[in-house]
């Protein structure tokens, strides 16, 4: 069967939010769809489907925006529809006067060992660039398990990351080639069993192996746009849209 809901956005710390940002982020959507086997079939998996358009005739989202230093999101025009702006890039990498920025929400479930999928649309220019350019994740790195998308480094490569819960063994795959040439791409990040591979624009750029036992469960929220206020946040720069984590088969 499907579900959806509607949850209140909240504007949680300082900072500021430009424009009218706060009703535009009201109307980003989360479309969450549970599927269970019927009474009468074999047990199997749920599957989670949570999307954040930011499309301001969706349905209510739950996005939570933290602030420091500045930092805003703004509005974006993609196509017919619309995007979310991140502040543009700070000239000294995480410097505490860096405006910072990043986006939350607690209604994403854990994978454990079950598939994922996970990724967005984004439009970086080859400025936009910089050490640490987090798109989305859940969890950290050291002993919270992880499932991280990002744009790190100059050269604009989009790289998946995966570490297990408890584990200090970190599993990245990055795509060939770069993503900051001023034009919009889906990436998308695909974890079943052992496999573990990146998507950019619909085509396989990258593949990996994981182990099938990595588990993935913490209580973090899924944050979009950097991990957290602090000076190296690994800030995103340029625009997101079409955030999706699906859970299972």
């Amino acid at each position: 069967m499907g579900l959806r809901h509607r949850l209140l956005i909240a504007v949680v710390v300082g900072g500021v939010v430009a424009g009218s940002t706060a009703t535009y982020l009201a109307n980003a959507a989360v479309e969450t769809t549970v599927v269970a086997a019927s009474p009468s079939a074999s047990p199997g998996p749920t599957r989670s489907e949570i999307r954040f358009p930011f499309e301001g005739e969706s349905l209510g989202g739950d996005l939570a925006v933290s602030a420091i230093a500045g930092g805003a999101v703004r509005p974006e025009a993609r196509d017919t529809g619309q995007a979310v702006r991140f502040p543009p890039r700070c000239r000294i990498y995480a410097g505490r006067s860096c405006p910072r920025v990043v986006l939350e929400s607690r209604e994403i479930p854990n994978p454990g060992t079950g598939p994922v999928r996970f990724g967005a649309a984004v439009l970086m220019e080859a400025d936009d660039t910089d050490a640490g350019e987090n798109v989305l994740q859940k969890g950290f790195s050291r002993g919270h398990g992880q499932f991280k998308l990002q744009v790190d480094g100059v050269a604009g490569q989009p790289s998946c990351v995966l570490v297990g819960t408890g584990s200090s063994r970190i599993f990245v795959v990055t795509a060939r080639g770069s993503v900051a040439d001023g034009w919009w791409h889906g990436i998308e990040c695909v974890r079943t069993g052992s496999d573990f591979s990146i998507a950019v624009d619909g085509t396989i750029l990258g593949r990996t192996r994981v182990p099938a036992s990595l588990s993935i469960v913490n209580s973090d929220p899924l944050r979009i746009g950097g991990k957290g206020l602090s000076p190296n946040n690994d800030q995103f720069h340029g625009a997101i849209d079409d955030v999706f984590v699906v859970i299972g088969g």
